[in-house]
């Protein structure tokens, strides 16, 4: 079993002014699109019933939550974060980095 503690919401900069991007990116909404629809998270039905599994979790996190997954689903899941498939470009994802480094930490 493998757990971590969801960070706060993360505010997006602009680099080159420091201006506020947007709103607040809540890890949820993060999680949703970057590595939950992943097309490795619908590539079979064992990986359809790891998502269906634990998706609930992701849907309701709140910053200071923690969230448990098996360690099969972890590892799904840390797969995922390594390469996704979604990206931002670099000086946003750099920003990003402490959702996957949450994820990534899990004990």
């Amino acid at each position: 079993m493998k757990r971590f503690t969801v960070p706060a919401d993360i505010q997006l900069h602009e680099p080159t002014t420091g201006e506020r991007i947007d709103k607040p990116i809540p890890f949820r909404a993060y999680a949703l699109k970057a590595w939950l629809n992943d097309k490795r998270m619908g590539s079979s039905p064992v990986a359809l019933a790891r998502l269906a599994r634990f998706l609930p979790r992701f849907i309701e996190a709140k910053a200071g939550d923690v969230i448990e997954l098996e360690d099969a689903d972890h590892e799904l899941l840390a797969s995922i974060a390594r390469e996704p498939e979604a990206t931002f470009g670099p000086i946003y994802a750099v920003q990003l980095l402490p959702f996957a480094s949450a994820l990534l930490g899990a004990e």
